[in-house]
């Protein structure tokens, strides 16, 4: 009788754990799922690019062009005057004479400009 009652026991445990089995499977599948289609949303808003800068391909091209045209609008200008002030002290050239640095530095100025116009109708 013991042995009966114990074979009993024995049975509805593994029942039980084998429904408590099916249950636990089931919900890990669920999470499983769940997990996935989390990353499927989350890449969605993940960067078009895996470089250090998080930036797309498109957004790197911008600013290199707008950088280009930052620095040859502003470096154009100041390099031209310089090689104009560097003429009027080799030339030891006197206030009543022509002065290079100015022409050279309103010259570098349009040439700056014109560069900046090109560079920006070439990207977009």
């Amino acid at each position: 009788m013991l042995q009966d009652n114990t074979e009993e026991i024995a049975e509805s445990a593994r029942k039980n754990m084998n429904d408590i089995d099916r249950d636990f499977n089931s919900k890990l599948n669920d999470i499983g799922n769940r997990v996935q289609n989390a990353r499927g949303r989350a890449k969605q808003f993940e960067p078009e690019s895996n470089n250090f800068s998080g930036m797309s391909s498109d957004d790197a091209k911008g600013l290199g062009t707008g950088l280009t045209a930052a620095y040859s609008l502003i470096g154009t200008p100041i390099l031209l005057y310089l090689v104009g002030l560097a003429i009027d002290r080799v030339g030891n050239r006197g206030a009543e004479s022509v002065q290079f640095a100015p022409i050279l530095g309103f010259f570098g100025f349009i040439l700056g400009l014109i560069f900046t116009i090109i560079v920006a109708n070439r990207h977009s």
